[in-house]
């Protein structure tokens, strides 16, 4: 555990993807980066000399890129493999109706097309997600810095928003992650009262902005 009393988990989007409308997007899409005041925006909201840690995918290393070019100074920047994007399987790339044809039988959620139980093929669910991100929440509250910036994607930032605030699945989907948005929480450490109504080690500082 860290010695510093609390620290800032920034979680960013990255920028707006290029695909075609009504289709699922492909597994890694290109990214438009012409919204500059934008991208100003988020670089000026992001802690100088914090750790990032960065999704694989290209959509995030490039707006990551943008984001430095734009004045943000990180202490340090690695790749972080757990942290891409639901992977959709054979259905990346598929019109949505299609797909929904195939699923309209089964359970619904309210703010996703998805139920977080279903798993498209070869792909994985929701709550594969959030079983993923569980050891990279370990390595968060493990973190030895001062503040963390994650540039990740729309559906793991609402993962990490759930193992956050103690949220079901379906809870988690109903927070709206804009691209090139940023959303900032901050961890206490320590001194925590430690019963159940002490407010939990999560305070979400803003979502989305």
């Amino acid at each position: 555990m860290t010695n510093h009393r609390h620290f800032s988990v920034t979680l960013i989007r990255h920028a707006k993807t290029i695909y075609p409308s009504g289709t699922l997007p492909p597994h890694d899409p290109d990214v438009d980066l012409t919204n500059t005041d934008q991208i100003n925006l988020i670089a000026g909201l992001i802690p100088q000399q914090s750790d990032w840690w960065v999704s694989p995918l290209s959509r995030c290393q490039k707006t990551a890129q943008a984001l430095k070019d734009a004045g943000a100074k990180p202490r340090s920047q690695s790749t972080h493999d757990a942290i891409y994007e639901q992977r959709f399987g054979d259905w990346h790339g598929v019109e949505i109706a299609d797909i929904w044809q195939q699923i309209s039988h089964l359970e619904k959620t309210n703010w996703f097309f998805l139920h977080p139980d279903i798993t498209p093929p070869n792909g994985e669910s929701f709550n594969d997600v959030i079983t993923r991100l569980e050891p990279v929440m370990d390595e968060i509250t493990r973190h030895d810095g001062d503040d963390l910036v994650l540039i990740c994607h729309g559906l793991v930032i609402r993962a990490f928003l759930g193992l956050m605030m103690g949220l079901n699945p379906a809870q988690a989907l109903a927070f709206k992650i804009d691209p090139l948005s940023a959303t900032r929480l901050t961890f206490m450490a320590e001194g925590r009262q430690g019963h159940d109504n002490d407010g939990g080690a999560w305070y979400l500082e803003y979502l989305n902005r």
